[in-house]
């Protein structure tokens, strides 16, 4: 019986890694820098028998072509045409901007976190992301998303120095009325004092 061509799309990955040390995925996974919701579409065994994957989690972990070590989750989803985690065929989805360089990856490979806390990890995969002269024109996201987090320490930072001036001021008003307080008391003690003798 022959494949349904659609299936074909479909990575196999077996969780016993009964496969070849490295699969390569050139013909399936068709992502691009700066791609948003680029995916791949798996079918997942277990010694070569369809593993039912709902309520698990998936990993990716990979090292790009400039070294930057990523480890991100991935979104799992039977949102497509023939996708069914019962039997283990599934889309996973990339968060946005992870693919921030063209070329060959270092390492890629995806863990699976089953609902019991158990973690199985893939065979290599060779990843190649397309460039993309678009997006470097633009500018490499990394810098924008350390820019947008630059200003949240600055607005933190100038919300701490006006928690610390209030916090003085009610540290120097207090000081100052327990003060105004002992000095009044020993007024008193001494007017008792002197009426005393």
């Amino acid at each position: 019986m022959e494949t349904l061509p659609k299936l074909k799309q479909y990575i196999p990955v077996d969780l016993l890694r009964s496969q070849d040390e490295t699969i390569d995925i050139a013909d399936s996974f068709k992502g691009r820098v700066g791609d948003i919701n680029s995916y791949l579409k798996l079918w997942v065994y277990s010694n070569g028998l369809a593993q039912d994957i709902r309520n698990w989690r998936v990993l990716f972990f990979g090292t790009d072509p400039e070294h930057n070590d990523f480890r991100v989750y991935l979104t799992m989803a039977d949102n497509q045409k023939l996708d069914q985690q019962r039997i283990g065929r599934v889309t996973l989805y990339f968060p946005d901007n992870v693919f921030q360089i063209g070329g060959k990856w270092e390492e890629a490979y995806l863990s699976f976190i089953d609902p019991d806390g158990n973690v199985v990890s893939t065979v290599n995969f060779n990843l190649v992301v397309q460039g993309s002269n678009f997006y470097a024109r633009m500018g490499v996201h990394a810098k924008s998303v350390i820019a947008e987090f630059q200003e949240l320490v600055d607005d933190l930072k100038n919300q701490a120095d006006v928690d610390e001036h209030q916090l003085k001021k009610i540290v120097d008003d207090t000081q100052q009325s327990l003060n105004k307080m002992g000095d009044d008391a020993r007024k008193d003690f001494t007017d008792w004092l002197a009426n005393f003798k």
